[in-house]
Order: structure tokens, then C-alpha cells, then sequence
């Protein structure tokens, strides 16, 4: 049986949190402690797709403290990152986005994400609407410099039609910023 659960940073057990710092492998974050990542994650809600036996099937971190600057306004946004699976190729990623999209779409929440190329495929297998080649027009903060995104598209999770259209104008000369 396979169950879609949705937990806050405190809900997760320390075996849950060391799955998902080990699926995400990304280096910085390998050695936090329970403490530290329930402290960097508690913007943040977890989606679980879980079997028997454990570990989970895939999970998914939708973040809350996502802000946008355009022009001189901030837009927040929720945002999809973080979407590991244990078996690649088996339908639990494109399940889990599927439930996802369908609780934030309940919920009202205005939700996007990102991806580079080679990932298109798996996006449009899961039905998200993707404006092509708008993540290029994001800038995030590198030290004391701005410097482009390295995604190339944005995931229409559940963004209104303002949104995409706010987000489709970007270009070279009207650029977002991505808000620490």
C-alpha cells in the first residue's frame, strides 16, 4: 500500500530526515543534525510517498520563503524543490507530483518550480505546464554579484493566470531576482 503524507520539518522523524539529506546529496547538508535542518526547513512542508517497507518512495520539499523581485515588487511564491525518488523509473515521482499539485491547488497556494532541459520529459509525462526558457531571466545572489539561474524553465505548479503571465514577460532587459 502506498500512502501521500504531508509533514512539517517537525514532523519527520530523524530516520525520515537522514533519507532525504541522503537522496538530495547535496554536500553542505550531509552532516546537519536534526536540530539544524528542522531550523533551515522550517519554511517549508515535506510531501512523502511511502510504501512498506520503508524507506519512502519519493518525497518533495515545497518551499514557503521564496520571493521574486521584478521591476521594484516582490512576489512570493511557493516552490517545488528537492524531488528525489528511490526507484527512478517506477511512476512514484509523476505520482507524487500528481498529488502534490492537486493539495496545493485545494489549498489555493500559488506554487512554481524550476528545471533544466533534460528534464523536460519527465514534466510533461506529468501534465505540469512549463514556461520554456524563462528561468534564464532569474539572477540569484552569488557572493556580492548577480549571476543567471542555471535552470531553464519555469514549472507552472498551480500558478494563477497573473502569474504566468507576470512570469512569461520576463526577458533579457526585465529580469527577476531572486530574494534571500
Amino acid at each position: 500500500m502506498v500512502t501521500y503524507q504531508i509533514k512539517q520539518a517537525t514532523e519527520l522523524s530523524a530516520t525520515e530526515i537522514n533519507w532525504i539529506l541522503h537522496a538530495w546529496a547535496v554536500r553542505e547538508w550531509m552532516d546537519l543534525q536534526e536540530a539544524a535542518f528542522r531550523q533551515r526547513f522550517a519554511q517549508s512542508e515535506f510531501h512523502l510517498l511511502t510504501g512498506r517497507p520503508a524507506p519512502p518512495l519519493a518525497v518533495a520539499r515545497i518551499n514557503f520563503d521564496f520571493r521574486l523581485r521584478i521591476e521594484d515588487r516582490c512576489y512570493a511564491f511557493a516552490e517545488l524543490v528537492g524531488l528525489v525518488c528511490t526507484a527512478p523509473r517506477q511512476g512514484h515521482g509523476s505520482r507524487l507530483v500528481g498529488l502534490l499539485t492537486g493539495n496545493l491547488r485545494e489549498r489555493n497556494v500559488e506554487a512554481l518550480g524550476f528545471c533544466e532541459e533534460p528534464l523536460r520529459g519527465f514534466y510533461r509525462k506529468c501534465n505540469v505546464p512549463m514556461l520554456y526558457g524563462q528561468a534564464r531571466h532569474l539572477r540569484e545572489r552569488d557572493h556580492d554579484q548577480w549571476v543567471a539561474a542555471t535552470d531553464d524553465d519555469i514549472l507552472d505548479l498551480t500558478l494563477s493566470r497573473e502569474s504566468v503571465t507576470l512570469l512569461n514577460s520576463l526577458n533579457a532587459q526585465r529580469l527577476a531576482y531572486l530574494l534571500p
